[in-house]
């Protein structure tokens, strides 16, 4: 293979990543921008997909179902703590308004 038949490979910036997002969401076409970046029509592709939602496998899903489960029970033992230290706070008020009507 000649060196003269090798392309210079090109990396693509955050910004250009960004800009050829913005492209395709209004329309541009793939071998356009390719030409434009100087990269294939693959790498744009690529970056494409970049962008997309990735789709997760059921142990995934059951995973994420699983930790969002354990974050709500650990919500919910802290909001029990928390109405707990409440009514510690407003029998002590009261605590303190008896003495004080104690001490009048």
């Amino acid at each position: 293979m000649d060196v003269e038949s090798k392309k210079t490979r090109m990396r693509l910036t955050s910004e250009q990543k960004m800009s050829i997002v913005e492209s395709l969401k209004t329309g541009s076409k793939k071998a356009d921008l390719a030409r434009e970046f100087g990269v294939t029509a693959q790498t744009i592709n690529n970056v494409s997909k970049m962008n997309e939602p990735k789709k997760l496998r059921r142990s995934q899903k059951l995973s994420l179902a699983v930790i969002a489960q354990n974050a709500i029970n650990q919500i919910e033992a802290a909001l029990t703590a928390f109405k707990g230290l409440v009514g510690a706070i407003e029998e002590m008020d009261a605590a303190k308004r008896e003495l004080r009507r104690f001490v009048e």
